[in-house]
């Protein structure tokens, strides 16, 4: 991610109070991501190994996200982090955004179909939010286990004055 510095960027957008991305806007929020929450369903024989399950960090995972709108109704998240894929679709309810995308990978044993569903709340330029990933595979011989959920609630910032130059 390349970020440049701008003094117009952001300016009429926070000036509104961050929370509603107009059609040809778009708005970079640095965030903070807390420990992802592991499903037990994500072990062999739904047993976490014991050498994790008394695992626990405070350190967060830095990262950015950038929101865009295409219409007055769609929205877009790119994120370099969340287990987010390039950018994926959502909708807005005032200063409430959900995210949801869907990759299925069908083969000849098997269907593995992963989604993705990030929900956050901007308030005039703190965003507080979570990302829910979750990988089913169904059919013989699945190269991973039938089910897994991680969960990361995270924290961040409208970034005040920058340009977005490549994707986040």
């Amino acid at each position: 991610m390349k970020l440049r510095s701008s003094i117009l960027a952001l300016g009429m957008l926070v000036g509104i109070g961050g929370c509603q991305v107009a059609p040809g806007q778009y708005v970079i929020i640095r965030v903070a991501n807390a420990d992802t929450a592991v499903s037990d369903s994500c072990y062999v024989d739904n047993m976490v190994p014991d050498g994790e399950k008394d695992d626990r960090t405070d350190f967060r995972t830095g990262g950015s996200i950038a929101i865009f709108a295409a219409d007055s109704e769609t929205y877009f998240l790119e994120s370099d982090n969340m287990g987010v894929a390039t950018s994926i679709e959502g909708t807005r309810d005032g200063g409430d955004y959900s995210f949801s995308g869907e990759d299925i990978d069908v083969e000849a044993e098997y269907t593995i179909t992963t989604t993705v569903d990030v929900d956050l709340t901007i308030k005039n330029k703190s965003v507080i939010g979570s990302s829910v990933w979750t990988q089913q595979c169904s059919g013989n011989n699945c190269p991973v286990l039938p089910s897994c959920v991680r969960t990361t609630d995270f924290v961040g910032t409208i970034v005040n004055g920058v340009e977005l130059e490549h994707g986040v």
